[in-house]
């Protein structure tokens, strides 16, 4: 999804309650859809395991012409990792 887990933001860190109050209603009248927020935040602690691998995976087997590409990654993945922190995603 365009924007990724910033797209989230609202329901992992609880301020769609006051951002969102049709949402927080109907989640208060659907108790099973208080665990959907759990399961993303799983969901999202999984995947960033998987890039991780992908990363160092690809550290091992990119083509030098593609070091740029590694370099901006290797750049760009701490911040993912203090977004996904900063949610109390492990």
């Amino acid at each position: 999804m365009n924007g990724g887990i910033a797209n989230f933001v609202p329901f992992l860190n609880g301020t769609f309650e006051t951002e969102h109050p049709e949402i927080y209603e109907d989640v208060q009248l659907h108790p099973e859809k208080k665990e959907l927020v759990e399961r993303l935040k799983a969901l999202i602690s999984n995947h960033l395991g998987i890039l991780k691998l992908g990363i160092e995976v690809h550290a091992r087997v990119c083509h030098e012409n593609m070091l740029p590409l590694h370099a901006i990654i290797l750049e760009k993945f701490p911040a993912l990792q203090e977004l996904a922190a900063s949610l109390n995603i492990q």
